[in-house]
């Protein structure tokens, strides 16, 4: 949490995307391997991933994405169509291609973790990804993770990057991110990450 991004403010977001695939996976199964600034890429010029972890001794590289119940800010504020949840991934996938051919650490696939403000902006975020072209989806993986607001304050810190009282908040939060649903079907999702041969470790419960 404590090493710097490329800009924005996503650094927490990007912060909880790791630590939702360590309790995933279990700590002993995921790794930090390279942050956003450390990943090395063939283009200098390009497009960048969030981060890359390593998970049963393979790479993994996650991007992640936010996607909000309202564009703008105040009056001018409308909900968000389903225009712009096809603008957000067509836009986050094509750079997630463009780091899969790019990048020297190794991997071809990765994943495009997705914080949704509200289950209508899941659904959009969904309805949109099976609208895009079959080319521009294949070589991801997309996570779509939804976290309303509650009195802990876990989707201010994801969607406005604001402090918690500490990542221990997280741990009291795990009912609001559905880390069982999320760890199943990552078991599932990982069978096609893998590369053929590699060995597949049994998965820790938490």
């Amino acid at each position: 949490m404590t090493a710097e991004n490329l800009g924005g403010t996503s650094e927490i977001s990007e912060a909880l995307s790791f630590e939702l695939l360590v309790a995933a996976f279990g700590r002993a199964n995921a790794n930090l391997r390279a942050t956003e600034r450390e990943i090395r890429y063939a283009d200098r010029n390009g497009g960048r991933t969030d981060f890359l972890a390593e998970c049963f001794d393979a790479p993994l590289a996650v991007s992640v994405t936010r996607i909000f119940e309202r564009q703008g800010r105040g009056d001018d504020a409308r909900p968000t169509s389903l225009a712009d949840a096809t603008q957000l991934l067509r836009k986050k996938l094509a750079g997630v291609n463009a780091t899969n051919a790019s990048n020297m650490e190794g991997w071809q696939r990765q994943i495009l973790h997705v914080w949704a403000q509200s289950e209508r902006a899941s659904s959009l975020c969904r309805a949109a990804h099976a609208l895009l072209p079959a080319s521009l989806r294949a070589a991801t993986v997309v996570l779509i993770t939804v976290v309303p607001a509650d009195k802990y304050g876990l989707d201010r810190a994801i969607f406005s990057n604001a402090e918690m009282s500490g990542l221990d908040v997280v741990a009291e939060r795990l009912d609001a991110v559905d880390l069982g649903a999320f760890r199943r079907r990552q078991q599932q999702e990982w069978r096609q990450l893998t590369p053929l041969g590699a060995p597949r470790r049994r998965v820790s419960r938490f």
